[in-house]
């Protein structure tokens, strides 16, 4: 016979085998090169851009790079505006996603996602 308790006790146990189940390691991609492309958001040109070895020539407001390969390991990105003002970032190229974006916001912030 089983009692209300120990029934609650063991659907706790298997939802939580089965959440664990869906969450493995196993289905994750691993990936060892991206490719990546730059926008810039801010509010003028950005007249170069180095990432690692990589360097972008003049990226117009709204514009966005040829896509390039990257692989996986922390970068220096750094770019220089129309006006000289020098933006930078540690950028942690990493995740399950093969194509990354990298943004230069209106703010100044630089972002990564995909």
């Amino acid at each position: 016979m089983v009692t209300i308790r120990s029934f609650w006790i063991y659907t706790k146990v298997t939802v939580l085998g089965l959440f664990f189940y869906s969450c493995s390691n196993d289905d994750i991609k691993k990936l060892d090169s991206y490719t990546v492309i730059i926008k810039n958001h801010y509010f003028e040109t950005v007249d170069s851009i180095r990432i690692g070895s990589n360097f972008v020539s003049v990226l117009e407001i709204n514009e966005v790079s040829q896509p390039f390969i990257l692989e996986k390991q922390q970068y220096q990105f750094s770019c220089l505006t129309r006006s000289k003002l020098i933006l930078t970032a540690k950028i942690d190229v990493r995740g399950s996603k093969e194509n990354l974006i990298i943004e230069v916001l209106n703010n100044g912030k630089i972002t990564l996602g995909n």
